[in-house]
């Protein structure tokens, strides 16, 4: 059979919460979702995950947008997925966030994780679903469809989205694929932040995991800026006038050892 390419498309029409998972399931296969997290915090590394749901996997109420979840929920759900679906995680740092720009390291994170996903499970999507992003995978080529899709229409995208990387509005909510990817980045993340807290005891990741809380801008004024805050972020002129004030060689500080600059094979 022929192989394909994968396009790029938005839809902004409204379909049932799972549709496209359905349509994995009916046809057969492979189904990934993929999210991120960090892309708002002061510090620390944005994270991004890559998930296939297992197809006999009954997804739980809970099996939503990590953010309408409690820590504990989050956690109990983590321990669910590692058990119904297939994954991988991969991150970007602070340092390298500030060199390439946010939306370049979101891109690169998610196309790490999917990388890392299809190599480690030997899996090759037939869908990918991301939320609200634009986000090309230019290297997969690869996977053939069944005989029963063939000669479907392009333009169906609904019916038949296989080779299509689907970006829509509120994906978390809508899908349980992306709400899974969330969940995985969300709790991978708060777990290395709080390893974080443990070398950079000044600045209370393990409470706010890095983001621009009333505690943390505290915190910074106290403190200079450590290597893993991210530089580019502190550009308001009360953190700016903090960053001069302790002076631009604070910033160049090392992690420990235990922690590399990119962490890419969580």
């Amino acid at each position: 059979m022929e192989k394909n390419s994968f396009s790029r498309i938005t839809i902004r029409s409204r379909f049932p919460r799972n549709h496209f998972e359905q349509k994995a399931r009916e046809y057969h296969l492979p189904l990934c979702g993929i999210d991120e997290v960090g892309r708002g915090p002061l510090a620390g590394p944005l994270v991004a995950a890559a998930v296939i749901l297992k197809p006999r996997a009954r997804y739980p109420g809970t099996l939503t947008d990590s953010k309408l979840l409690t820590p504990l929920q989050r956690e109990v759900m983590f321990d669910w997925l590692q058990e119904n679906s297939w994954y991988a995680v991969a991150s970007v740092s602070a340092r390298k966030i500030d060199e390439i720009s946010l939306g370049t390291a979101n891109i690169q994170a998610m196309q790490q994780a999917l990388a890392l996903l299809t190599i480690r499970h030997n899996i090759t999507p037939a869908c990918i679903l991301v939320d609200a992003l634009g986000f090309e995978v230019p290297w997969l080529q690869s996977f053939s469809l069944p005989e029963s899709t063939q000669g479907t229409s392009p333009e169906d995208h609904l019916e038949y989205p296989w080779h299509k990387i689907i970006s829509f509005y509120k994906g978390e909510i809508k899908s349980c694929s992306i709400a899974a990817a969330s969940i995985i980045a969300k709790v991978t993340r708060d777990r290395l932040m709080k390893q974080m807290g443990i070398f950079y005891p000044n600045y209370l990741f393990d409470e706010h995991k890095g983001y621009a809380t009333q505690t943390h801008y505290q915190q910074l004024t106290t403190h200079a800026p450590s290597i893993i805050h991210r530089k580019s972020f502190l550009k308001s002129y009360q953190d700016r006038v903090l960053q001069l004030s302790f002076g631009e060689s604070q910033l160049d500080d090392h992690l420990p050892a235990d922690f590399s600059e990119d962490i890419d094979t969580l």
